[in-house]
């Protein structure tokens, strides 16, 4: 049984077990992060990063392989192939999958950010920074760091405007394939109207839009965005996580401070084999919970620089790859066992995070 590979004690794999009985699988199973609290599986459906069956993707399941149905379906990977390559080229549509810009293999994030004239378009994004896309980080993760850059003037909009050029660079890459509008090389300096364009449409969306629909300015100008505070009692903790892409380490941190911003305790750990960035993030909520609860912190606020995490536990919702780690954090916060009165968490701008930051990373060299 899968059980019988957990330690007694911390609920996490024993690797030496791991590595005795199957060696070649190794890696992966560590790559899995079970519930330390004991909470019980759930089925998932594998072909969905929620997990949760949906008729579209059951559709696309029936043009795959019965090796590549049983293979998680996410990213660049298999979702690609399941709408670009499989259905056009089984119905004989699809004669050429290389970028019409280089020659290279194409795949979406091929066309968005890795494509020489993709470069060249992001070399003039509208923010003080300019967008990494030699990274490999997955869209999700660009477009969750995008929030935290600041935008130049005279741009003035309020929102991201990251998805608005991806779309500029996909439909300039479709007017090539199938209006052949092909540019020369001094004309690809119309990139620059590219981007403009994009922004352009942004700020006449933004304006269009309700005030209760407008995107709070303090999710987007690096101000923290905390809601009122709900008990003068009430014990704030920073998190954040420092991960290593080369060698799959991460250090994770923790703050706790009162109602009048002083510290009151703080802790780091180094772990390993941790698969991506937000499942850092996710292991340090998880043990900023555990400590607060062995400190006897009743009302609790844990602050992460990762908004969509922090979306993700406020809605309850299980991704399959941290359904683990998300089930042991709703059961501290939200279960009628837990061990705090009143629990909530809120999202802190990665620029008002730096201590936490700072803890991480001293933490993942050490």
């Amino acid at each position: 049984m899968v059980s019988d590979l957990l330690t007694r004690e911390t609920r996490e794999w024993n690797t030496d077990l791991v590595e005795k009985l199957m060696p070649e699988l190794k890696e992966h199973v560590l790559k899995l992060r079970p519930s330390v609290l004991g909470k019980h599986d759930a089925y998932i459906w594998s072909l969905q990063q929620s997990g949760s069956y949906s008729v579209k993707s059951g559709y696309y399941s029936t043009f795959l392989s019965p090796n590549q149905s049983t293979e998680r379906t996410r990213g660049d990977n298999n979702e690609g192939k399941w709408k670009k390559r499989r259905n056009l080229r089984k119905r004989g549509m699809l004669q050429n999958i290389t970028c019409n810009h280089c020659g290279e293999p194409e795949s979406v994030d091929h066309i968005l950010f890795h494509c020489q004239y993709a470069n060249e378009v992001w070399r003039y994004g509208p923010w003080n920074q300019s967008i990494d896309t030699t990274d490999a980080t997955t869209f999700f993760e660009k477009l969750e760091r995008s929030w935290n850059l600041t935008p130049l003037p005279p741009y003035g909009f309020t929102g991201n405007a990251l998805p608005w050029i991806c779309w500029a660079i996909w439909t300039s890459r479709n007017q090539r394939i199938f209006e052949n509008r092909s540019q020369s090389p001094e004309e690809t300096a119309l990139k620059t109207i590219q981007a403009l364009k994009a922004i352009q449409a942004l700020k006449e969306w933004e304006i269009a839009q309700p005030p209760s629909l407008k995107i709070p300015k303090s999710l987007t100008t690096g101000q923290q965005h905390d809601p009122m505070v709900l008990d003068p009692s009430e014990i704030f903790c920073n998190t954040d996580a420092s991960w290593s892409h080369t060698s799959k380490e991460v250090g994770l941190a923790w703050i706790f401070t009162n109602g009048s911003a002083t510290e009151i305790f703080r802790g780091s750990i180094k772990q390993s084999v941790v698969s991506s960035p937000c499942m850092g993030e996710a292991l340090a909520i998880r043990e900023a919970l555990l400590q607060a609860a062995t400190n006897h912190y009743s009302i609790i606020c844990i602050r992460t620089d990762s908004q969509v995490l922090a979306q993700a536990i406020t809605s309850r919702r299980k991704t399959t790859e941290l359904y683990g780690i998300l089930s042991d954090i709703d059961e501290l916060a939200f279960s009628s066992s837990s061990p705090f009165i009143n629990c909530r968490f809120t999202y802190f701008s990665r620029a008002n995070n730096g201590p936490a930051d700072g803890l991480a990373k001293a933490c993942l060299v050490a």
